[in-house]
């Protein structure tokens, strides 16, 4: 649950890297037309003089800037894809967990254990399923760290996507954390409706004796 991303974050993920591809594309365009001015009826083979070579430099300098612009934009898009690509694969990755998961959970709940016995097995499952989900988001966790890495050198913002990632709030020591047993226990009872395991029953007098 911790990892699992809804579609509709993975769609304005997906739509900020078409809208970023778009302004690449379009500074690029005008950064072409500018260069080819400067090829063009600016060249200095047409235009001479001091006001010709101030003009040159007026365009040389907006071709440079619209190109920053266009890359700028571009690594953006690209690290935008690419990391809804590894949030994409984690969701599904996290599916197949789940349905596991839940599998097995059935399978306990129809047999004819008691229901402490369940309950352990249950907890059980949950507690390898947290395991797996782990273990999954790991290496797509630091794809996505990566893509940010890329923006923050392209914007010359000198902090590790990790430290950027603490500074708006994110425990990046905790993310591979997991719910304690008891934590999980409490929820496992809490959604199978149960207090916890049935008390035995009163020990009748001649079973008193016995036990004595």
């Amino acid at each position: 649950g911790q990892w699992w991303t809804p579609p509709t974050d993975l769609a304005v993920i997906g739509a900020a890297a078409t809208k970023r591809q778009a302004t690449s594309t379009a500074w690029q365009e005008f950064s072409d037309q500018l260069r080819q001015q400067l090829s063009g009826s600016l060249s200095p083979e047409i235009q001479k003089g001091m006001t010709a070579d101030s003009i040159r430099e007026v365009f040389t300098l907006g071709a440079d800037q619209a190109g920053e612009v266009a890359t700028t934009n571009g690594v953006i898009s690209n690290a935008h894809h690419s990391a809804g690509e590894s949030v994409h694969d984690l969701n599904s990755r996290l599916e197949s967990i789940a349905q596991d998961g839940k599998l097995q959970i059935n399978q306990i709940q129809q047999s004819k254990d008691m229901p402490p016995i369940k309950l352990g097995k249950i907890v059980a499952v949950v507690m390898q399923c947290q395991q797996d989900a782990n273990s999954a988001a790991a290496p797509h966790t630091q794809n996505v760290f990566e893509a940010m890495q890329k923006i923050l050198d392209q914007r010359g913002i000198h902090v590790s996507a990790r430290q950027f990632a603490e500074l708006h709030g994110i425990d990046t020591t905790r993310m591979m954390g997991s719910s304690s047993k008891e934590s999980i226990t409490e929820q496992v009872q809490g959604l199978l409706g149960e207090g916890g395991p049935p008390a035995s029953p009163p020990l009748r007098s001649e079973e008193r004796r016995v036990g004595k």
